[in-house]
């Protein structure tokens, strides 16, 4: 396996190559998830993600954003790992038109409930420092458009010289199959966990972002 060593969330070395067939392992016995995410397009976009980190364990950013491709880039975002925030380095013209909002420079998570952005943002600097793979299906009520199903999947990058972590996040929209949630809540994870690419995977699950039950409408 190969060895990491963490030094914060802005700092990760990774040295020696990575198991081609570790994001096919099963998730620890403690997941109660699968280990491969639930949409098509999700597992596609973890195909090619593999294919461009080569024998390294977490692909630079540079070559990933050479290698992504336009089918994929419209549906993707890229945030910077900081102290406390996620801003966006990049977002895709399908994101754009999806929440009508160009979040380029802007905290991915500053809009969130205080509940939903600590979680996030932890759940992402997790996927950085093990490192590992994120994902998980959301229900999100969006402005204008009613219920929506979100099938994600985060995946981590560095920069050049390892000193700055990134994530990339691809999403795919799918049809609501059912309308059993609350009008009032934004936002309801319906499923979440990790993917191991090569260094295992955290022992604690991903956080649910949903808000405390008292706060529940």
């Amino acid at each position: 396996m190969a060895k990491t060593r963490y030094r914060g969330v802005k700092t990760l070395l990774v040295n020696g190559p990575a198991g081609a067939a570790a994001p096919h392992e099963p998730s620890a016995a403690s997941q109660d998830n699968l280990d491969r995410p639930y949409a098509t397009a999700c597992t596609a976009f973890l195909n090619l993600w593999t294919e461009i980190r080569g024998e390294k364990l977490v692909p630079n950013i540079t070559r990933f954003c050479a290698a992504l491709g336009a089918p994929f880039a419209a549906t993707t975002s890229i945030v910077e790992l900081q102290d406390n925030a996620a801003p966006v380095r990049f977002q895709g013209e399908a994101l754009i038109a999806r929440w009508g909002l160009d979040m380029t420079g802007e905290d991915l998570y500053g809009t969130f409930p205080h509940y939903a952005r600590t979680r996030a943002l932890s759940n992402i600097a997790r996927a950085a420092a093990h490192p590992c793979g994120y994902f998980g299906v959301n229900r999100v009520n969006v402005p204008g458009k009613g219920p929506v199903t979100s099938h994600f999947i985060q995946l981590p990058l560095l920069s050049e010289d390892g000193a700055t972590s990134y994530i990339a996040h691809f999403s795919v929209e799918q049809p609501v199959e059912d309308d059993d949630a609350p009008k009032s809540r934004y936002y309801r994870s319906r499923g979440t966990g990790w993917i191991d690419i090569g260094a295992g995977i955290p022992a604690q699950r991903p956080y649910i972002l949903d808000p405390p039950r008292a706060a529940q409408g």
